[in-house]
């Protein structure tokens, strides 16, 4: 049957829909050719059929490859995957405690209920561009852009009316280190350019709000990696803080203020 299915497809392409279903028939087991165990011969003469029934001579190859694979066990027709130029924040705080320092703590924010990743955690991030599948040679943001709309979303959405004056202030202050090469990761239909800019708070805090909601209704939590395990995120996730710690280690980074930011 596998055999079948694979050489439907070729059928497709050298030839027409209907020569192609009859040389798939030469094929069959009722032809004396050998097929793998779970085949018999009237099985995949029916299935044959079948197909022969679900498509016509005005069938487009898409529909007729889509019905090939309902009835042959071959992979479905690969649609090109969308491509995103994600600006991604992974900034980082230590919090104070009476004996010592405590746990490196991420600025995380979490999806909508709905669509991609519904209601994942994730570092903080902007989709600045979609690429034009049809122009692979699109050129990448500039460091500008993303550096850019990522502080908009930083200070216009989470830090806009935050429950912590003076990190919000420490964080507007922060040079964030931007990675010269992106980091991708392909979902099932989506492929992400993750171009990471990392920043680290020095100072701790003794106190602070951990989780708040945004101004446009996001939640918004700094979460510790052991949070990070408790919650469950994805692999995507995991590769970022990856490449974020083994390129700006939390405990080397350091923090210089710039200016305020602005209201």
């Amino acid at each position: 049957s596998t055999k079948l299915g694979r050489a439907f497809l070729g059928c497709l392409k050298e030839g027409s829909i209907e020569n192609g279903l009859e040389d798939l028939m030469a094929l069959s087991p009722s032809n004396g050719k050998q097929c793998c165990g779970l085949c018999d011969a009237n099985g995949i003469d029916m299935i044959l059929e079948q197909f022969r029934e679900s498509i016509s001579l005005n069938s487009t190859t898409e529909e007729a490859a889509q019905c090939g694979h309902s009835c042959f066990p071959t992979d479905p027709p690969k649609t090109a995957k969308r491509e995103e130029d994600l600006a991604m924040a992974v900034i980082s705080m230590k919090q104070k405690t009476n004996a010592a320092d405590g746990p490196v703590r991420y600025l995380m924010v979490k999806r909508p209920k709905e669509g991609l990743l519904a209601g994942q955690w994730e570092f903080p991030n902007v989709c600045v561009q979609v690429r034009n599948n049809k122009n692979k040679l699109e050129k990448s943001p500039t460091k500008m852009q993303r550096k850019r709309s990522l502080t908009k979303f930083l200070f216009e959405d989470l830090f806009f009316d935050p429950p912590d004056e003076n990190i919000a202030n420490a964080v507007s202050e922060l040079p964030r280190v931007a990675n010269d090469e992106p980091t991708e990761h392909i979902f099932s239909h989506v492929k992400h350019i993750m171009w990471i800019e990392v920043g680290h708070l020095c100072h701790g805090f003794d106190s602070f709000t951990t989780t708040w909601t945004s101004c446009s209704g996001k939640q918004v939590r700094w979460m510790s990696e052991d949070d990070m395990k408790e919650v469950g995120v994805t692999s995507g996730v995991k590769k970022v803080l990856n490449v974020a710690q083994s390129k700006h280690n939390p405990k080397t980074l350091s923090g210089h203020a710039s200016k305020k930011r602005k209201r």
